[in-house]
């Protein structure tokens, strides 16, 4: 069976179900859909059937995952608690759609006066590396002004939409991965492995500079809107646009207008407002120079002080422009 999918996105894309046909991705933010496999031996009378039969295999795929997800997360918590370790800073970057943030973390990632201050990024992990399958995510109705069809579109800017668990799995691991040891949990982890020799993890307290903190840096539009990531986070930046500006640059990405107007930026207002009720984040202005924005972020990182006020502002405006 064949179906036409047109994407808000005016890029077309062909979905071949019954587990023939692995599709291309979707011009959302995230990846295509898998193959199903074993759809073919179903006796599936109508496209409507195949499609049903897709979003509850998925579905199911989803929660054992997301069940496999939860015991592992209890599990480096714990050995996440050791007060003598020295844990990785996890920094965020967040912010509307276009305004940077890939850029940005970019840059942070060979900043010299990160280095000069014993800050060594060891690790980025990119929110939209976690979306769920297109056929779990909630969905959208988007009608194109210049066609007059209407499209039924995965929709990509709501929080729902995130393998939640999968990612802070990743952060602790993460975290777990870039620990530097006290001797204690050195020895105890050699003694579980039943072995002398150290592992690669133990001999970090050994071969590392003792002034050195590696830092993990977390990238994406919907982090904001995760309380149990966000309170993993030591320090946040958000950029913000305005509205006219997010436009422009979306329509450059060939979003069409009515994505934009019906899902992007009232998503962006929805999920955004709780930060300007926080002393916290320091909400830069995407509308700057890449360098100026990055000379921005630093001084914040390092707990110095910076300009935030200008960001703050303009967040303030786009999220009361409708």
């Amino acid at each position: 069976t064949t179906h036409q999918h047109t994407s808000p996105h005016t890029t077309q894309h062909t979905f071949i179900y019954m587990g023939q046909q692995n599709t291309k991705g979707g011009g959302g933010g995230g990846g295509g859909y898998k193959q199903h496999q074993g759809l073919a031996s179903r006796k599936l009378e109508t496209e409507d059937d195949v499609i049903a039969a897709i979003e509850a295999e998925a579905t199911a795929v989803v929660r054992a995952d997301r069940d496999a997800a939860l015991l592992k997360l209890e599990h480096m918590h714990n050995e996440l608690s050791c007060p003598d370790c020295t844990y990785p800073l996890v920094f965020g970057v967040a912010g509307v759609k276009r305004s940077g943030k890939t850029r940005l973390v970019k840059l942070l990632s060979n900043e010299q006066r990160l280095v000069e201050a014993g800050y060594r990024v060891c690790s980025i992990l990119h929110q939209d590396h976690y979306f769920k399958e297109p056929v779990c995510m909630p969905k959208v109705v988007v009608k194109c002004s210049e066609t007059g069809e209407t499209y039924t579109q995965a929709n990509w800017e709501v929080p729902e939409s995130v393998k939640w668990e999968e990612f802070l799995l990743s952060v602790y691991q993460a975290r777990h991965t870039h620990t530097i040891r006290c001797d204690v949990c050195v020895k105890k982890n050699t003694k579980k492995a039943g072995s002398k020799r150290r592992t690669d993890d133990d001999t970090t307290k050994n071969t590392t500079s003792t002034h050195e903190r590696r830092v993990v840096v977390l990238e994406g539009a919907l982090l904001y809107t995760n309380s149990p990531l966000v309170h993993l986070l030591d320090k946040l930046v958000f950029l913000t646009l305005s509205k006219a500006e997010c436009e422009r640059r979306s329509s450059t990405n060939e979003v069409l207008p009515e994505y934009f107007h019906n899902v992007i930026w009232p998503s962006f207002r929805a999920n955004n407002r709780g930060i300007l009720d926080v002393e916290e984040p320091a909400v830069l202005s995407g509308e700057e120079s890449p360098k100026a924005v990055l000379n921005n972020a630093v001084p914040y990182l390092l707990g110095t002080p910076h300009k935030a006020k200008q960001g703050r502002d303009l967040l303030r405006n786009a999220l009361n422009t409708e």
